[in-house]
Parts: structure tokens; sequence; C-alpha cells
């Protein structure tokens, strides 16, 4: 069972939230994401909630015209200012993130 708060935020992207995933080891939805559109890419960071409840973060990107990248995660300090400025309008994200500068 799910346990979804859904937020409203400004996003480079129109992606819906909730929406699926899928990995081989179980399934759930993207309750939370922030991104910013730059020149060459799209970097997100998604809260990745499993249908046990058990939550992740995904450090992600997309191309340009919206599709999902399997690569290395890059983003440059105007791109992390951008996404940080946003996880205002992403509470949960916003604190678990906040663990990495403690």
């Amino acid at each position: 069972m799910y346990q979804i708060e859904l937020f409203k935020s400004q996003k480079a992207n129109l992606r819906p939230i909730p929406r699926p995933f899928e990995f081989p080891w179980g399934k759930g939805l993207v309750v939370e994401e922030v991104s910013y559109k730059s020149q060459h890419h799209e970097p997100a960071i998604q809260l990745l909630q499993f249908e046990s409840g058990f939550e992740l973060v995904r450090f992600c990107s997309y191309t340009l015209s919206g599709r999902f990248e399997k690569n290395s995660w890059i983003a440059n300090s105007d791109e992390i200012a951008e996404l940080g400025r946003q996880l205002n309008s992403t509470p949960r994200l916003k604190e678990i993130l906040k663990k990495m500068s403690q």
C-alpha cells in the first residue's frame, strides 16, 4: 500500500507525479522529483517509494527530449543551485537530502 502525499512544484519537466517505475527487484512510484533543464540535459533527483513503503533517492538525468538516460548523473553548480531551490516544493526529499551535509 502506498502512502503518497502530492505536492505541486515548478519543474522543467511535464512528467506526472506520482508515476510508476519498475526494477527487476521491485516496483513502485516516483513520489517527488526536482529537475533542471539545462543546455545539454535535464538532471533530476527523485524520491522512489516501493510497494512495500521502502524509499530510495535516485539521482538521474533525462535528455532534452525527455528520455531517461542510463548513464552517470552530472550537474554543474548552477544546476545544483536550482535543484536545491526546487527542493522547497518536495519536503520529504529535502529532509532526506539534508542528511548529506550533516
